[in-house]
């Protein structure tokens, strides 16, 4: 805090939050490297500073038009109708659970327990692992995928342990999600759309559904709180669900 009063003399909040952002990398470095046990720079906000929010939300979707995606996917008629689960399943995890392209492409069979309707994400280097709830729409392509589409995927066999494999049999390079997004932007007019705004837009919609701090960290797997907050929305309608869940008027 001293070294923070003494950089305003001669820095505008704008220049000090980015010292103090530093400062806080520097000692999650520290925290990951076990040479201290706290970040005593945590939880030190500037109120004075302007936060950046690039656009964000501008850029994200509505869950109207994530809903108008999933269904296109649902309606759109594949070349080979045996990668058209393979495709449902993969889009589904980014709509629905907001994974990134690279937890998709490192996904496991056994990271999907269909009977409990739950999903495992493993913890790589830009995230924590995390448990989440499938939706119902979701059991149907993956199941139909993992016994029947997949297994002929395989051709004989094949041991690939990787969830989503090419139709070479071999396993998916992550390019094929992308390729999926891409390949049907112009679906929604005026919005760019890509697997990260989607994960972005899915990620601001638990917020909007009344979700605290906490839980939707641990739903986008964030290590840090400060990663979560960006997607926060300022909009009344979120004001107003939380007020509702929380102090409901009866």
């Amino acid at each position: 805090i001293n070294y923070i009063n003494t950089q305003r003399k001669t820095q505008n909040p704008s220049s000090i939050n980015r010292i103090l952002q530093s400062i806080k990398k520097y000692y999650n470095y520290l925290v990951d490297r076990e040479l201290r046990e706290d970040n005593p720079a945590q939880f030190i906000n500037l109120k004075d500073a302007k936060r950046r929010d690039n656009g964000v939300q501008k850029r994200l979707l509505s869950s109207t038009e994530l809903q108008q995606l999933w269904q296109h996917f649902l309606d759109k008629k594949y070349r080979y109708k045996l990668l058209r689960n393979r495709n449902l399943s993969m889009i589904s995890l980014l709509l629905f659970q907001g994974l990134r392209g690279g937890e998709i492409k490192r996904l496991l069979l056994e990271n999907i327990n269909l009977e409990q309707t739950q999903i495992y994400i493993p913890k790589s280097d830009n995230s924590r692992a995390r448990t989440l709830a499938l939706q119902p729409c979701q059991i149907l392509p993956l199941y139909q995928y993992m016994y029947q589409d997949r297994i002929e995927l395989l051709k004989g066999d094949n041991k690939e342990k990787a969830l989503f494999i090419s139709k070479l049999g071999r396993a998916d390079n992550g390019e094929t999600l992308h390729y999926l997004i891409e390949s049907n932007r112009p679906i929604i007019q005026g919005k760019t759309i890509n697997p990260k705004t989607i994960r972005m837009s899915v990620i601001a919609e638990q917020f909007k559904q009344g979700k605290s701090l906490q839980e939707v960290q641990y739903f986008a797997g964030h290590r840090y709180p400060s990663s979560t907050e960006r997607y926060k929305s300022n909009h009344l309608q979120a004001l107003q669900q939380g007020i509702l869940k929380h102090h409901p008027l009866k």
